[in-house]
C-alpha cells in the first residue's frame, strides 16, 4: 500500500503567524484530507493548533482521522481519536509507529529552519 503524505507548516505557510487560517484555506484542507493524509507541524503547543486550524475546520470526524499534528517542533504526534473525539497525544503501543526510534526531532526543526 502506498501512504501519500502532505505535509505543511502552520505559521506563514497555511496561515499568517499566529493567526487563524482562512475560509479559503480551510476548504482546500478539507478537500485534501478527504484524499490524502496530511500533517501540519509548528513550532508552538499543541493549544495553538486548536486555536488556528482545528477550530476552523468544518471536517466530518472520519476525515479528521487523516490529520496528524506535530506541535514544538515535531516533538509531540497528535492524531484524531474517532472513537473518543478529540486529538490525543501518540502512543507508540497503540501500535502505530510515528518516527524511528532514532529520530531526531530538534534536529529535523533546526534544518527546517535553516532552509527558510
Amino acid at each position: 500500500m502506498i501512504r501519500r503524505v502532505v505535509a505543511f507548516d502552520l505559521d506563514n505557510t497555511l496561515a499568517a503567524s499566529k493567526s487563524p487560517i482562512t475560509g479559503e484555506m480551510a476548504g482546500l484542507l478539507e478537500r485534501l484530507l478527504a484524499r490524502f493524509q496530511v500533517c501540519v507541524i509548528s513550532g508552538g503547543k499543541f493549544e495553538q493548533f486548536e486555536a488556528q486550524l482545528i477550530d476552523h475546520l468544518n471536517v466530518a470526524p472520519d476525515k479528521l482521522g487523516a490529520l496528524q499534528v506535530m506541535p514544538t517542533c515535531g516533538t509531540r504526534y497528535y492524531r484524531f481519536d474517532v472513537a473518543t473525539g478529540a486529538f490525543a497525544p501518540y502512543q507508540r503501543n497503540k501500535g502505530r509507529v510515528a518516527f524511528p526510534p532514532n529520530y531526531d526531532s530538534h534536529s529535523a526543526c533546526a534544518r527546517l529552519g535553516a532552509r527558510a
